[in-house]
C-alpha cells in the first residue's frame, strides 16, 4: 500500500463520461466475487491505512487518536460512482468533514481539515462567538490548496468572531462493509455526518458508526446556536433533502442501509452534542433501512428514526443556517412513502428520546421496536402535506403503514408526555387562523396497523398511549400497560376507528369527545391502588380506584356571526374557547353538517359540508357542536375496586360485562344522557364496598340502557338487592330508563330499584329461566278514570283499581273498578245523559275497540254486564244490549253506591 502521504494529497472527482487512472490505493476487488447489490457489477476495496483509535467507556466512546480520512474516501466513493461500482470498505475510519477557525485580528487566511478540492462545494459561515449565531459567507473569500481566506478586500477576521467551513459529505457510491468496519464521523453545526440524496445505493454490512456532532467553537466553548426546526441536520444517517428547499428534487429510492451507530461521549476536549439519529425526509420511497445499536453512550440520540414530510418554498432569501425557514409557505410537499425500517437490535444501553417519529408518513413498515429506557414515540399526520401534496404523490395519503410490535420498558418516569403519541393533528407553522395568532393546524387520516404494545412506566404521571384528533383507522393490536398512572390508554377528540385490545394492564381507558372505538377486550386490574384525579375525572370526587374505562363527552354551542347561504361549506361563528375536529356533526340553525376542518379555540372560520337551507340563515342563528363520546364495542375482563364502565355525556354500544371480574359499586355509571347497549351476561360481581349503594349498574336521570339478547342472572351478592339503580330528577322526570329486548331473566324482581317501575323499565319479548314470556312491563300502570255524564258533569268516585300495561310495544291493555260516591257532586245529570269515562293512558286511540265491563252492584234497571266501546281519543262509552237493540248505559241507570269493573285493550295512537 502506498504511503500515507500519497493518500493526504491525493484530490480529484471523476469527469462525469470519464476518469483518470484509479489511484492505487483503490484495488478492484478480485472478479467472482459476488456483490449483494444486483445494481453493482463489482466493487472498489478501500482500506487505508485506518489509524483510528478509541476507548469505550460507560459514557460511550473516546477518541484517542487517528488521522482524518475525508478527503480520500469522498474521492474513492465518487470513483466507484463514476464507474458504477460498489465500493468495499473495511479498518477503522476516522473522517472530519469541517474546521472552525477563530480570528486574532491579524490573519484571515486559515489552513482547513475538509476537502476544498471543489471549492463550489465548499460551505463557509461567520459565527458570532457572543451569540452563537451563524451568517453566511457568500462573497469575499477565496479557496486554494486546503486554505480559506476570508476576508479578502477587509482587515484580519477579529477574534470575536469564527469561521466555520465544512463540505457536507453525500455518499455517491454503495459502500459495502462488514463487522470490522469501523466509521468515526465528526461533523459540524449544519451537517449530518452522512447525507444520501442518491438513490439504488446504500451501505451494506451493518458496520459501526459513531456521530460525533460537533456545534463547539474551536476552543470548545459553548456551542453554535441554530435556527428553529432543524431536527433534520445532526443526524448519524440522513436520507433524502432539507424540511424545506427552493428548488424541487427528483425521490430518494430504492437504498438498503444495515448500519449500527452509537454517540461519542461528550467530553471538554471532545464536543458532542445531541440531536436525532437516523432521518428520512421528503420523498424518500421504497428504501430498506435496518438500524440498530452498538457500545453504549449518554449524549441524547434524539429520535432513533424519523420519517419527515418535507417542502420547497419559494426562494426569497431566506438562508440555510441562518433563518427560520418555516416562516415561508411551501409551494407543494413531499412525504415519506414505502419505507421499510426495522431495529436489528434492543434500544438500550444509549440516551435515546424517541424510538419513532413519523410524520405524515405513509405506507411501509416498522419492523418492531425494543426499547428500554426509551421516552417514547409520536406519529404526526402532518399538515401542508396533505394541502399541498406533490401531484405525483396524489394517491399516497391514507396508505397504510404497518408496526411490528412495540416493546418499551422503563420508559422514562419522569416524563409526563404520553408514551406513544398519535395525533391527526400536525404542526404547521407557516399559516394562522384568520384574524388570530393561532396556527392554521390541519387534520388529515391516519392509517396505522400495530402488532401491539408492551408498556412498563414505573409508576409515572403519564399515558401510555395517547390518540388525540385522530381520523381515519388505527388499530392498536393486543395491549400490555402498567405503570402510567394518567391512562393506559386515552383516545381524546378523535372521530376515527380506533381498535384494540388491551391483554392486560392497571391503569384507566379513556375515551373523551371522540366517536369510534372499539375495545375488543379491557383486561385491566386497578387492585387497590389510588389513581389520580385526571382531567375531566376530578369532578366525580373519587377517592378510590376510579374507573376501569371512563367515556366523557359533551354538546357545546355558539351562534352563526355572518348570513349563511343554502350551499355553504364555510361559515363564520362567535368564537368560542373550544376546538372543533373534522368529522364533528354540528348543527347550524337546525340544520345538520359534518366538521371538514380542525378549529382551534377562538377561531370563527368553521369548514364544512355543504349546508341544506330553505333560505338565508340570519346571524345569531344556533350553532350546536357535538363532541359526545362514543364506543362502538367494548368487552370489559378487568377489575376494579370503585367502578367499571363510566359514562358522562356519551353512548357505549355493544358493551358486554360477562367476564367483568368485580367492581366495588357500579359495573356500569350513566351520567349526564348517556346510553349504553349491554349484550351477553349480567356481571355478578358487583357490591363488594362497606357501602348499601352497591348495584350492577346506576343509570342517572336523562339516561338509558338497552339490553339486547342478555342472559339476566339474579344478583348473588349480599350487597347487591337489584342489577339496576334507575334514578328520577322529580316526579315527571327526567328518569332513568331501561329496556330489555330477547332478553332472558331469572327474577324480574331484582332487575330494577326505581321509583316509577312500570315507567322506567319496559321488556320486549323477554322469557324467564322457565321459558315463560314476562309482560312487556314489569309492573302494571296506575291511570285515573273520570266518571262523566253526557260528557258534561262528573261525578265524584272511589277508584277501587285503575292500571294498565303494554302488551306489546303500542298495545295497552287497561282495567278499572270505580265506586260512585257523589252522583250529583257537580250538577244534576239528566235521566239520558250517556255514561262514559275518559282519562285512558297514552291518549289518543289509533282504531275502534270493544271491551267488557260489569256492575257489580247499585245498578238500576240494567243488566249487570255491559259493553265498553272505544271509538277513538282517550273515552270509553258504556251500553249494553236491550230488548230494542244495544241502549247506553244512562245517568238514571247508576246511584251513589254503584260499583262498576271493566277492561278494554287498544292500540295507542
Amino acid at each position: 500500500m502506498a504511503p500515507r502521504s500519497t493518500l493526504a494529497t491525493w484530490r480529484g472527482s471523476p469527469p462525469s463520461d470519464s476518469h483518470e487512472p484509479i489511484p492505487t490505493e483503490i484495488v478492484k476487488h478480485i472478479e467472482g466475487i459476488e456483490s449483494r447489490n444486483p445494481n453493482a457489477v463489482g466493487l472498489y476495496e478501500f482500506e487505508p491505512e485506518a489509524d483510528l483509535t478509541y476507548a469505550l467507556g460507560a459514557q460511550g466512546y473516546i477518541r484517542t487518536g487517528g488521522t482524518n480520512d475525508y478527503a480520500t474516501l469522498r474521492a474513492a466513493d465518487a470513483y466507484a460512482a463514476a464507474e458504477g461500482k460498489a465500493l468495499r470498505i473495511t479498518g477503522k475510519i476516522f473522517v472530519k468533514t469541517f474546521s472552525m477557525h477563530r480570528g486574532d485580528g491579524a490573519s484571515k487566511s486559515f489552513v482547513v481539515e475538509t476537502d476544498t478540492s471543489t471549492p463550489s462545494e465548499v460551505l463557509l459561515y461567520l459565527v458570532d462567538r457572543a451569540t452563537g449565531l451563524l451568517s453566511k459567507i457568500t462573497s469575499d473569500y477565496s479557496i486554494e490548496s486546503g486554505t480559506v481566506t476570508y476576508p479578502v478586500s477587509a482587515p484580519a477576521m477579529a477574534s470575536t468572531h469564527e469561521l466555520y467551513v465544512f463540505v457536507q459529505f453525500r455518499p455517491k457510491a454503495e459502500w459495502i462493509c462488514d463487522e470490522n468496519t469501523f466509521l468515526w464521523f465528526e461533523h459540524g453545526a449544519l451537517e449530518s455526518a452522512i447525507w444520501y440524496r442518491s438513490s439504488k445505493r446504500g451501505i451494506w454490512g451493518y458496520p459501526k458508526i459513531v456521530n460525533q456532532y460537533n456545534r463547539a467553537f474551536s476552543d470548545n466553548a459553548p456551542k453554535i446556536e441554530l435556527p428553529a426546526n432543524m431536527g433534520h441536520i445532526g443526524n448519524t444517517l440522513m436520507i433524502g433533502y432539507d424540511y424545506l428547499t427552493t428548488e424541487k428534487h427528483e425521490p430518494v429510492r430504492n437504498n438498503r442501509f444495515e448500519v449500527l451507530v452509537a454517540r461519542a461521549d461528550n467530553t471538554p476536549s471532545q464536543p458532542s452534542y445531541s440531536s436525532y439519529t437516523c432521518n428520512l425526509f421528503g420523498w424518500t420511497e421504497n428504501n430498506d433501512v435496518k438500524i440498530g445499536v452498538h457500545g453504549t453512550g449518554t449524549v441524547d440520540m434524539g429520535a432513533f428514526v424519523q420519517e419527515h414530510w418535507a417542502g420547497m418554498i419559494e426562494d426569497d432569501g431566506l438562508v440555510f443556517g441562518v433563518d427560520d425557514l418555516v416562516v415561508a409557505e411551501p409551494l407543494e410537499t413531499y412525504r415519506p412513502w414505502r419505507n421499510d425500517i426495522k431495529y436489528v437490535s434492543k434500544l438500550t444501553g444509549h440516551d435515546i428520546k424517541y424510538s419513532y417519529i413519523g410524520s405524515a408518513m405513509n405506507g411501509g413498515s416498522l419492523d418492531g421496536v425494543d426499547a428500554e429506557g426509551v421516552d417514547g414515540m409520536i406519529l404526526f399526520v402532518g399538515d401542508e402535506v396533505g394541502n399541498k401534496l406533490v401531484a405525483e404523490q396524489a394517491g399516497v395519503t391514507g396508505e397504510r403503514k404497518k408496526f411490528g410490535f412495540v416493546r418499551m420498558l422503563a420508559a422514562a418516569p419522569e416524563g409526563t408526555d404520553p408514551v406513544v403519541l398519535i395525533t391527526g393533528r400536525g404542526t404547521d407553522k407557516q399559516q394562522d387562523f384568520p384574524g388570530t395568532s393561532s396556527d392554521l393546524i390541519r387534520q388529515a387520516e391516519n392509517a396505522i396497523d400495530f402488532a401491539g404494545f408492551h408498556i412498563e412506566s414505573d409508576g409515572a404521571e403519564r399515558t401510555g398511549i395517547q390518540l388525540f384528533g385522530v381520523v381515519g383507522r388505527i388499530d392498536l393490536g393486543d395491549l400490555h400497560v402498567t405503570g402510567c398512572r394518567k391512562g393506559a390508554v386515552e383516545n381524546e377528540y378523535s372521530n376515527a376507528e380506533v381498535i384494540y385490545r388491551m391483554r392486560g394492564g392497571d391503569s384507566i381507558l379513556r375515551q373523551e369527545f371522540g366517536k369510534g372505538v372499539r375495545i375488543l377486550e379491557a383486561n385491566v386490574d386497578l387492585g387497590t391502588v389510588k389513581q389520580p384525579n385526571g382531567d375531566g375525572i376530578a369532578k366525580l370526587g373519587w377517592d378510590a380506584n376510579n374507573a376501569l374505562i371512563y367515556v366523557f363527552g359533551e354538546v357545546f354551542q355558539t351562534t352563526t356571526a355572518a348570513l349563511v347561504s343554502d350551499g355553504a361549506e364555510q361559515t363564520t361563528i362567535v368564537a368560542v374557547a373550544k376546538e372543533i375536529k373534522v368529522g364533528d356533526p354540528v348543527e347550524i340553525g337546525g340544520a345538520k353538517v359534518i366538521a371538514t376542518a380542525f378549529l382551534d379555540n377562538g377561531a370563527t372560520e368553521l369548514h364544512h359540508t355543504p349546508i341544506s337551507l330553505d333560505g338565508d340563515l340570519a346571524p345569531g342563528a344556533q350553532v350546536k357542536v357535538d363532541q359526545r363520546a362514543r364506543v362502538d364495542e367494548c368487552r370489559v375482563t378487568g377489575a376494579s375496586s370503585e367502578y367499571g364502565v363510566y359514562v358522562d355525556g356519551g353512548d357505549v354500544f355493544k358493551l358486554d360485562l360477562s367476564d367483568l371480574k368485580w367492581t366495588g359499586r357500579y359495573a356500569l355509571w350513566l351520567t349526564d344522557d348517556a346510553t349504553a347497549h349491554m349484550v351477553g351476561t349480567m356481571p355478578l360481581g358487583a357490591g363488594r364496598v362497606d357501602s348499601d349503594d352497591c348495584y350492577t349498574a346506576r343509570v342517572d336521570p336523562g339516561c338509558h340502557v338497552n339490553c339486547q339478547g342478555m342472559i339476566i342472572p339474579k344478583p348473588d351478592t349480599n350487597r347487591v338487592s337489584h342489577h339496576f339503580l334507575l334514578s328520577r330528577e322529580n316526579a315527571n322526570g327526567p328518569w332513568g330508563t331501561l329496556t330489555c329486548v330477547g332478553c332472558m331473566i331469572e327474577d324480574v324482581t331484582t332487575l330494577a330499584l326505581a321509583v316509577n317501575l312500570h315507567e322506567q323499565v319496559t321488556l320486549f319479548g323477554c322469557y324467564d329461566f322457565d321459558g315463560n314470556p314476562l309482560p312487556n312491563r314489569i309492573v302494571p300502570g296506575s291511570w285515573t278514570p273520570v266518571l262523566k255524564f253526557a260528557g258534561d258533569e262528573d261525578a265524584t268516585l272511589t277508584i277501587n283499581d285503575a292500571t294498565y300495561s303494554l302488551v306489546d310495544p303500542d298495545l295497552v291493555r287497561v282495567t278499572g273498578d270505580i265506586t260512585i260516591l257523589d252522583k250529583d257532586a257537580n250538577g244534576t245529570p239528566g235521566s239520558t245523559a250517556a255514561l262514559s269515562i275518559t282519562g285512558l293512558p297514552y291518549g289518543d286511540s289509533a282504531e275502534y275497540s270493544i271491551g267488557w265491563g260489569a256492575i257489580i252492584s247499585g245498578g238500576v234497571s240494567v243488566p249487570d254486564e255491559f259493553m265498553a266501546r272505544l271509538t277513538g281519543g282517550d273515552t270509553i262509552y258504556l251500553s249494553y244490549q236491550g230488548a230494542a237493540g244495544t241502549e247506553k248505559i244512562e245517568a238514571s241507570n247508576v246511584a251513589d253506591g254503584t260499583r262498576i269493573a271493566f277492561q278494554i285493550t287498544y292500540r295507542r295512537g
